[in-house]
């Protein structure tokens, strides 16, 4: 609630975003005009204290809270009324820097199945949740921006319900977890994996959902590998990862699909390249700094700035 003495005190946004307006009496005929109401209807009105036109058009008496209308009694009633009131409950307004670390194990659980919690968002450091169940995940990103932590954030939260495959170069620190099955090397070393994942769909709906996690796809890419039966396999979800540059040239096999994904955490994103990738300009405030797990989490077509959660060992 508001109260200004003419129209040009209350800044244009605000004003624009209050709906509701009463007003009162006004020095002069011009303070009417400011408020939209007509010349000659300003000239006829007579407004006592107190008397007023809501939305510039119905002529309203305000309420005295007293039987005094006198300032001074009113100001003593609602002195009397609030004593007798219980201390409001004030919530505390504080702000806090945008935490480069953030611990997994101090983040609530997902709230569902088929969601993982992948960090906090930026000004509110709200828990960030990701959904795949009808989509899969592409994370991007320069080297060293915190790729492989996230893929790890996200594997050890779906061990438990979910098939878990691994597939990844010889750095990937992803083969130690405790999945369904690891393959972790060059590129030849993951044909067998690959080729018996792509059975999958002829096997019927999988009792548990099968998630396929590949760490750097784009380092991956060989005329040896099946990716393209892979990309065409449609009963399990894929969650890769890649230098930001290989989604925007698109020349690997999986980049078609995974261009196609609804949910996307662009780490550490270049503006150019940002919006080259999501076709959406980058949300990033000015000023942010840009360190390893940073970055913007797309979800059909929303995007938020997060800070990505690591376990213990990473």
């Amino acid at each position: 609630m508001i109260t200004a003495d003419r129209r040009n005190t209350v800044p244009s946004p605000i004003q624009s975003a209050v709906l509701n307006r009463l007003i009162l009496r006004q020095n002069d005929e011009n303070g009417y005009a400011d408020h939209g109401i007509p010349g000659d209807r300003a000239r006829q009105l007579d407004l006592t204290p107190g008397r007023g036109l809501l939305q510039g058009a119905t002529t309203v008496q305000v309420a005295s809270v007293t039987a005094d209308p006198t300032a001074r009694a009113q100001a003593e009633f609602m002195s009397r009324l609030a004593a007798q009131l219980d201390p409001p409950s004030v919530p505390v307004l504080a702000s806090r820097p945008f935490p480069a670390v953030v611990d997994l194990g101090g983040l609530p659980a997902a709230a569902g199945p088929r969601r993982v919690v992948v960090g906090v968002a930026d000004v509110t450091l709200d828990p960030v949740e990701l959904e795949f169940e009808h989509s899969d995940v592409v994370i991007a990103g320069p080297p060293r921006s915190g790729r492989s932590t996230a893929l790890r954030t996200i594997v050890t939260q779906l061990i438990d319900d979910h098939d878990v495959y691994v597939i990844g170069p010889p750095s990937s620190p992803l083969g130690g977890l405790p999945v369904k099955e690891a393959s972790i090397g060059r590129p030849a070393n993951h044909v067998d994996l690959i080729n018996r994942l792509v059975t999958i769909d002829s096997l019927g709906v999988p009792a548990r959902p099968v998630v396929v996690v590949i760490d750097g796809f784009d380092v991956l890419d060989h005329h040896s590998v099946p990716w393209a039966d892979l990309e065409a396999t449609e009963h399990l979800h894929l969650v890769a990862s890649c230098e930001s540059r290989a989604m925007v040239s698109g020349f690997h096999t999986l980049a078609g699909r995974l261009k196609q994904s609804r949910r996307q955490l662009v780490l550490q994103p270049d503006v150019a390249d940002f919006q080259s990738l999501t076709g959406i300009r980058s949300p990033v405030r000015p000023g942010l700094k840009s360190v390893p797990g940073r970055g913007v989490l797309i979800t059909d077509g929303e995007p938020v700035v997060v800070q990505v959660a690591g376990t213990e060992a990473t």
